[in-house]
């Protein structure tokens, strides 16, 4: 929410759009439903399990997870295309593609990635099945027991939306990073040789950039390995290690995430810093 209220008052108050700005916005927008859902479905496991393997939870829980799941890594991938064509003077293939769209449609390719993203979260209904354990109560008067509960996910709609919303943004932050790395060490070449045209500040953009689309690419790997993990855990009303530690990860991404966004951004970070430093300072002060 704070990164959502600072981009949102730099929108309003820059005269022209900044592309970094709008994707911070929409993805403090997908983290917060993110993590909303993710509670919820938490909650609904703590309190009660069964109501977790019934179409009118499952379902929209499902949807409301892939469809933000799938967007969030797509925009984690623009805004990496994005810190890589802003810091880098490529003129060739998919960088000089990418600098056209960040400057031109990057809105229009933004909404396309977003009904893209639904329309693979909501094929879901049809492809995802859930199959409950039941056990019968010898008194006839208490009915059923839930003991545990699988998902199965139709195999052909797994690998169409794994390929379409985990591997295509992973091949275009691994290009980012690619095309960062070789800009900084070319540069760094070109400053050995002279000591012209690379200023420190230069370098410095280079070095954070790097920095901070490893550890989205961090991130990004550990929750997709969390997630493959959770899917192919049984649910049960006596959880395992392996599911709670699973879990624990992929209620933690939207959280990391935006720590990493705070800390990418100099303006975030100089502004939290003197909120956080002005509330200890508040507390601290003492009682006249």
């Amino acid at each position: 929410m704070y990164i959502m209220v600072m981009d949102a008052k730099s929108i309003r108050n820059d005269t022209r759009l900044n592309p970094s700005h709008l994707i911070h916005l929409l993805r403090g927008l997908v983290n917060i439903l993110l993590q909303c859902s993710m509670t919820v479905e938490a909650s609904l496991y703590a309190i009660c399990v069964p109501l977790l393997f019934t179409k009118v939870v499952y379902y929209p829980l499902t949807v409301i997870q892939l469809t933000m799941t799938f967007y969030s890594f797509w925009l984690t991938a623009w805004l990496c295309a994005y810190y890589c064509t802003t810091i880098t003077n490529f003129r060739y293939g998919l960088c000089v593609w990418l600098q056209r769209i960040s400057s031109s449609s990057l809105l229009l390719l933004l909404l396309l990635t977003a009904g893209g993203t639904f329309l693979i979260g909501l094929l879901c209904i049809w492809n995802i099945k859930v199959e409950a354990e039941m056990k019968g109560s010898e008194n006839s008067t208490l009915g059923t027991s839930f003991i545990s509960g699988t998902f199965n996910v139709n195999p052909l709609y797994a690998l169409i939306a794994t390929c379409l919303g985990c591997c295509l943004p992973f091949i275009l932050i691994i290009y980012s990073i690619i095309l960062t790395v070789s800009s900084l060490l070319r540069h760094v070449c070109k400053m050995k040789q002279s000591d012209s045209g690379f200023t420190r500040p230069k370098l410095q953009a280079h070095i954070n950039a790097i920095r901070t689309v490893t550890l989205i690419l961090v991130v990004y790997i550990i929750f997709c390995i969390a997630e493959i993990v959770l899917f192919t855990c049984k649910f049960s009303s006596a959880p395992d290690d392996k599911l709670l530690t699973s879990w624990s990860i992929v209620m933690s991404y939207p959280t990391a995430e935006s720590i990493i966004t705070i800390q990418a951004s100099s303006k975030l970070r100089k502004v939290s810093v003197e909120k956080f430093s002005a509330v200890c300072w508040r507390n601290t002060k003492p009682a006249h």
